[in-house]
């Protein structure tokens, strides 16, 4: 599986097998330049989060997968993380500016093989 950090470069690049992937990020639909505006919306504010630029679950389905994966970038770090823990089978990896958060067991691969 690949993690981007944006169209053009990876992030982490790691095995998976008898689960999902899926990412949500800011950095493929935007309305803004600056990424603050994008097809995420927080229903809480009616705008887009801006703690974090990407995330991404593992879980045992692709639905769960991306439904988590968008919870979480809606949450944010501490919050969506909190929440990835406490699911069975599942984790998340978070990242804003290329600090990047996980959960314990999330899948081990080439960490920041960040390559133009």
């Amino acid at each position: 599986m690949l993690i981007r950090v944006d169209c053009q470069r990876l992030l982490r690049v790691f095995p998976i097998s008898v689960q999902a992937v899926a990412t949500s990020g800011d950095y493929m639909y935007r309305f803004s330049q600056d990424f603050r505006q994008h097809h995420i919306i927080d229903p809480r504010t009616g705008t887009s989060p801006t703690d974090l630029a990407s995330v991404t679950v593992v879980a045992p389905s692709a639905t769960d997968a991306d439904a988590l994966s968008t919870a979480v970038m809606v949450l944010g770090s501490e919050a969506g993380l909190e929440l990835a823990a406490r699911l069975a089978h599942v984790e998340a990896l978070v990242t804003k500016a290329l600090e990047i958060r996980q959960t314990a067991g999330f899948p081990a691969g080439d960490l920041n093989t960040v390559a133009d």
